[in-house]
């Protein structure tokens, strides 16, 4: 009988055929074991953009590639751009194959294709109509990779219903048990142990509101159709896409029926269910793509743990079909295999992937695979613990979102793997627990967290329900028996992360801050290094602005540029190394960052060394953060290379009101019987200009996210230099206070050549003895009042 059902190729004709490649290549055609086909060597990776002959693509649905390779696995992207623009995105509407795979065709021509349900949707245009042109993108996995490019073929398949797993091929798979069966001994067993399925909190009325929503198939507020569109698109934002097709909206309906006891409930669950199964068969012979269904992150995310949670909290429900829960346990054998056998970005992907792999290989024993789903998700999670949580216990994204997202991945395989005996290394827990430290140390006195890279909203609290995990986890009840956490009023260090926290205080006194001196991340990267963050008595006031979404729009790439952050532009222009390579971005910097914790006054100095957008090399920025603890910092830039011309220092405040004393020269914000804070801007030599942007469109500037995005005040202090090569300096004073709208102090430079290699700040008030701050520009020597920093040689 029929294990596995597959699709059927009903129509297939030549797209490009090799002389055709060949003049889009600009190559030569060859003979390849008697074809011919075009060479091309991987040797960096290669692009070709072309204009297909046919510009409507619609009576097909996939474009096959005919290939050959030599020298290593290649890895083939597909682009699909579009004559048309949804309006408000900065580029055409357009199509894209998603995560490449690793092609290997060295005895005989193969077929790689290219599926319409594959392609990640950028707008609203329609489906591969009109294309405007194409892009084949090539990379190699090693070099000296070729590949021989013989065909593109346009396909119309016939497509089985999913799940593709039949009767037959489950019991086979079961050793002797059929659906039934299984579902019998699923419902006595007592091992293995786990907490699958447990009561959810009981619906509030937004809740319910959600879950009558989702009975009348409204969803992630849209109308999906009846019967539903899982392939609906219809905002042109393709996150919403993955996330219809995840599944997290399932988590309203099981809610809503505990609170209710109401099987409309469950019965919109088993049929959406089961019309998700049905129109959404595996992928066959190729790696998922962008599939909102089946691109492995999807496939990771959808099954652990909402599916499971689902399966396991209504597995009794007289409510839910017993033939829709045979063709789940289908599914999720069709999930384990997918992800044993293919693997997505080695990011926060492969940490998700590697869980759902563990945890079905734990949790189904009765299939004949389930071993190998373990044992490749422990080899995998083990791996990747070592590889992308640093001993700092910073995941390498370096984003608290995803680091967040990513460690969850091994927390619940190490439950599972306790409650069954199941062995990890002993360093799987040490690194674990050094993740919740990590999230804890920093963590704002309210309990946010900044959102460095991509992490949402600049005031998000999520925090607080990983710290409960890793308190339950461990048995660290301090991580949240204060809601200011364990390390309030205490400066920290994540040496590899480059991230100080310089703190004092707590409750309405507390003063915090940290600069971020170290590298961008493995991905969700921003062009932000040497950033700061400034919170005091109880507010965050400067902070990075966060991001919306990924929809690619203006605000998307602003946010993610060096102009939207809390550091230096130099010539107009801003970072690069987010854009460099995965090592580059991912080195740590330990030992690459000055830092020295006192009774009095902390002090952290870094250097950002990399490129500037279209400037020669040579110019770097080492800027340096000064707490005078319960008092105020003071922030130290110095811009020195040869093409240094101008220096533009900015500050995102939260949405406020700030204002600009020209005559005094100094930023304020203005909030009636509240705290408020001051920057003083200094310049030993130079030109000063200062200004204020906030909601600005044209271009973007003056936003941050939270949620959406809102218009709030950056400060903006552009230098320029006297002397062209001359090192540009910058002296900024920022000063806290908790009552009133005027501080109150007065600050100035005592000493102000520029080839003096000591700077000397003085701050004065209308009482009491003035501080002055001595700052050495060469090695980051300080001293307030005389008093030296605990140098420490430079380092903690």
């Amino acid at each position: 009988m029929l294990a596995y059902q597959r699709d059927r190729v009903i129509e297939s004709q030549v797209l490009m055929d090799a002389d055709a490649l060949g003049a889009a290549c600009r190559r030569p055609v060859e003979r390849r074991d008697g074809r011919p086909a075009v060479r091309l060597d991987v040797a960096a990776p290669v692009s070709v953009t072309f204009v297909p002959p046919l510009t409507d693509l619609r009576p097909f649905d996939q474009i096959v590639m005919i290939y050959r390779t030599s020298g290593g696995p290649v890895s083939p992207t597909l682009g699909i751009e579009l004559a048309t623009r949804t309006a408000g995105l900065i580029a055409p509407d357009s199509f894209n194959s998603g995560h490449p795979p690793a092609l290997t065709a060295e005895g005989d021509w193969e077929r790689y294709p290219f599926p319409w349900e594959n392609l990640l949707v950028f707008g609203m245009g329609e489906l591969v109509y009109p294309v405007g042109q194409m892009t084949l993108a090539l990379g190699a996995v090693s070099p000296g990779a070729t590949l021989w490019l013989a065909e593109l073929r346009v396909e119309r398949r016939e497509r089985a219903r999913g799940p593709r797993l039949t009767d037959a091929g489950l019991g086979a798979e079961l050793d002797g048990l059929d659906g039934p069966g299984l579902l019998a001994h699923l419902r006595r067993r007592q091992s293995p142990r786990h907490n699958f399925g447990q009561p959810v909190a009981p619906a509030d009325a937004a809740t319910l509101e959600t879950a009558n929503a989702i009975c009348r198939h409204h969803i992630n507020g849209y109308d999906v159709g009846d019967p539903v569109n899982w392939r609906l698109n219809p905002n042109g934002y393709l996150e919403w896409m993955h996330a219809f097709n995840r599944h997290g909206w399932m988590n309203a309906l099981l809610a809503a029926y505990r609170a209710t006891g109401d099987a409309r409930y469950v019965r919109t669950l088993d049929d959406l269910w089961l019309s998700w199964l049905g129109d959404n068969p595996e992928p066959e012979g190729h790696n998922g793509g962008g599939d909102p269904a089946w691109e492995t992150l999807s496939v990771a995310v959808r099954g652990c743990p909402t599916w499971l949670d689902a399966f396991f909290g209504l597995l009794d429900d007289p409510h839910f079909r017993d033939a829709t829960r045979v063709e789940i346990l289908k599914s999720l054998h069709g999930h384990a295999e997918h992800l044993l056998r293919y693997t997505g970005y080695a990011n926060n992907w492969l940490i998700v992937e590697s869980r759902l792999l563990f945890v079905l290989g734990v949790i189904f024993p009765e299939f004949r695979r389930a071993s190998a789903w373990l044992e490749t998700g422990r080899e995998r999670l083990t791996r990747e613990l070592e590889r992308q949580v640093w001993p700092d216990g910073a995941d390498w994204e370096l984003s608290p979102g995803y680091h967040m997202m990513a460690c969850s991945g091994f927390l619940v395989p190490f439950e599972l793997a306790r409650l069954n005996a199941i062995r990890l290394p002993d360093s799987f827990s040490s690194r674990l627990t050094a993740t919740f430290d990590y999230v804890a140390g920093l963590s704002r006195p309210d309990g946010t967290l900044p959102s460095v890279n991509d992490s949402g909203g600049w005031r998000k609290r999520a925090g607080r329900s990983y710290l409960a995990l890793g308190a339950e986890q461990f048995a660290r009840p301090e991580l949240t028996a204060s809601p200011e956490g364990p390390y309030a009023g205490r400066s920290r260090a994540f040496p590899d992360a480059g991230i100080y926290v310089l703190a004092s205080g707590t409750g309405s006194d507390a003063l915090w801050s940290f600069l971020d001196g170290g590298p961008p991340g493995a991905s969700h990267c921003h062009d932000d290094a040497l950033q700061l963050e400034f919170f005091a008595y109880g507010r965050p006031f400067i902070v990075d602005p966060g991001i919306t979404g990924y929809l690619s729009d203006a605000w998307t790439d602003y946010y993610r540029r060096t102009h939207a952050h809390n550091t230096v532009l130099v010539n107009g222009v801003g970072q690069t190394w987010a854009h460099m390579g995965l090592d580059s971005r991912t080195r740590s910097a330990r030992g690459r960052v000055q830092a020295v914790f006192g009774d009095r006054m902390d002090w952290v100095r870094a250097t950002y060394d990399q490129p500037y957008d279209g400037q020669p090399e040579g110019l770097s920025h080492t800027r340096a953060l000064l707490f005078v603890r319960g008092r105020y910092w003071v922030v130290f830039d110095e811009v020195k290379g040869a093409a240094a011309r101008e220096m533009e220092a900015r500050f995102q405040f939260v949405p406020m009101r700030l204002t600009l004393d020209r005559r005094r020269r100094v930023f304020r914000t203005l909030r009636q019987s509240l705290a408020n804070l001051e920057l003083w801007p200094l310049a030993p030599a130079g030109r000063l200009k200062l200004s204020v942007a906030t909601g600005e469109t044209a271009p973007v500037g003056g936003w941050v996210s939270d949620g959406e995005d809102q218009p709030a005040p950056q400060a903006r202090i552009r230098l320029t230099g006297d002397v062209p090569g001359e090192p540009l300096r910058l002296v900024t004073v920022v000063y806290p206070f908790s009552q009133g709208v005027n501080s109150g102090m007065h600050a100035r430079l005592r000493r102000s050549r520029v080839d003096e290699a000591v700077v000397e700040v003085e701050l004065r008030r209308a009482s009491g003895a003035p501080d002055r701050i001595t700052y050495a520009w060469s090695d980051g020597r300080i001293a307030r009042n005389g008093e030296p920093s605990d140098w420490a040689d430079g380092r903690l």
